[in-house]
């Protein structure tokens, strides 16, 4: 390899150097060389004993740079030439044969100076490329041959993990078969495709690559090789979900308020009817019971306008320093006392903190969590809340031992209006997304958490909170049903 513009030692060369340093090569070569002359000297003369020679010359051509390589092939030049001349008589095979020598040393120096060009400037391509992008080569059959370390690194795999599988292992599920044989029919007949792939790590996390995929073509035309360039664009995907996020919600802040302005007011106006109705004495049982569902159901589309109202036009929030401890044992303890969740319990793990945020929109934070949770492992469970974090974050874990989701749907809990429930607006976490963020906080679904479900919110801490024990836990038991 050329660096400074000298040339620097092979691969193979690095590896035999320490070897050659532990038996100082100069004496090595020394040695081999007035061994070959000494022979040379005193063996007949049709002998080609001079070809000797080629084995430090070519020990020299693997480890040492051109200026070595240069001088041995002039000194074992001269010194045939000496034994030559020291011959009393001259044989012409011999002549023919050292004539013959000579050449093939000065040939085999130039193809060596030649092959370290070559193999310095692949390796130059080698590292810009390792460097620029996340590179893999797979064989004929698609079997991943080498993977850099950036393929690793975004893979979560290790290279031993890699090689000998196919890219199937980072199949995130989202593709069709469709577009998956358009891709292989692509390069099977010999073209370079180019496209945008989800893929999904070892941890279960999802990311998206821009690929182009080169086959390599024998003397038949047919693939034996594909080398495959990647491109990190989480980000740029990230950044166009929010903006189209923030296009939807343009949109729907327009609707929200032909909603609260031509839906809630009749509709309170109706309940309250209802409910003088349903007041009557006169009424039969089952008439009662009709009215009090029909209440019952104008409430629950009240609530779904205010969602609806509230993920549209959030309200700024009032910052202040939080005890996150006293909220999250309010919320616990008014979720834990419904009848639904007699048989839930609830653990508070780690030490009390302040954090900067709107106390109101942290207790809607948590409520949804807790009640997701308590909801996940149905009626029959536990959660676990766990503090910890950094002099500037604190993260609050909320675990629940439920079946889990399952990781193609993880990317798409906090989409707006997505929900794998029966009932329900799926704006729930879409709306806790938006209040974190509203508060410089960050919202996350752990993965490898098992069993159930782990989220993470993090929160800017504002600093320790004087006179309170750190350390300590606490437990809600569940009720006996």
């Amino acid at each position: 390899m050329r660096n400074n513009g000298r040339l620097q030692p092979t691969r193979l060369s690095t590896f035999m150097a320490p070897h050659f340093r532990g038996l100082a090569r100069p004496a090595v070569y020394g040695g081999l060389i007035v061994a070959v002359f000494a022979l040379d000297v005193v063996t007949p003369r049709g002998l080609n004993v001079p070809l000797l020679y080629l084995i430090p010359l070519l020990f020299a051509f693997l480890v040492e740079g051109v200026p070595t390589r240069l001088c041995l092939t002039l000194l074992v030049t001269v010194l045939t030439a000496v034994a030559a001349l020291l011959w009393s008589d001259k044989w012409p095979v011999g002549v023919i044969n050292r004539c013959f020598d000579l050449g093939v040393f000065w040939v085999a120096l130039v193809l060596s100076i030649r092959d370290a060009r070559t193999i310095g400037e692949l390796k130059d391509l080698r590292n810009a490329l390792d460097n620029a992008s996340i590179v893999s080569i797979a064989d004929g059959d698609g079997v991943i041959r080498h993977a850099n370390q950036r393929f690793c690194e975004i893979s979560k795999y290790s290279r031993e993990e890699l090689v000998g599988r196919d890219h199937r292992i980072l199949s995130s599920g989202t593709h069709s078969k469709a577009f998956m044989r358009s891709l292989w029919s692509t390069i099977a007949d010999g073209r370079i495709w180019h496209g945008e792939i989800h893929n999904r790590a070892k941890d279960g996390s999802l990311y998206w690559v821009d690929a182009t995929i080169v086959p390599f073509l024998d003397a038949r035309g047919k693939p034996y090789r594909y080398l495959a360039l990647h491109n990190d664009i989480s980000p740029r995907k990230r950044a166009e979900a929010r903006l189209r996020n923030q296009a939807a919600l343009a949109k729907l802040g327009e609707m929200a308020a032909i909603v609260a302005h031509e839906v809630r007011n009749p509709v309170a106006g109706v309940r309250a009817a209802l409910e003088i109705f349903g007041g009557r004495l006169s009424l039969p049982a089952a008439e009662r019971h009709m009215v009090r569902q029909m209440v019952e159901r104008l409430d629950l589309l009240n609530a779904h306008v205010s969602d609806l109202l509230q993920f549209a036009k959030p309200r700024s929030p009032q910052v202040e320093a939080v005890r996150l401890r006293l909220l999250l044992d309010d919320v616990v303890r008014l979720i834990l006392q419904t009848d639904a969740h007699v048989g839930v319990g609830c653990q508070i793990v780690g030490p009390d903190a302040l954090v900067f945020g709107d106390k109101m929109m942290l207790h809607e934070i948590f409520t949804n969590l807790l009640l997701n949770a308590a909801q996940a492992v149905a009626g029959r469970g536990h959660i676990v809340v766990t503090l910890a974090g950094t002099d500037d974050a604190l993260d609050v874990f909320v675990a629940d031992n439920g079946p889990g989701i399952p990781p193609p749907l993880r990317e798409r809990v906090f989409e707006p209006f997505y929900t794998t429930k029966a009932a329900g607006t799926g704006l729930g976490l879409g709306i806790v997304k938006q209040l974190v963020e509203l508060q410089g906080g960050e919202i996350e679904v752990v993965n490898g958490s098992s069993p159930g479900t782990t989220m993470r919110v993090r929160l800017p801490r504002a600093h320790a909170v004087p006179g309170v024990p750190t350390g300590t836990d606490s437990w809600v038991e569940p009720s006996a049903s």
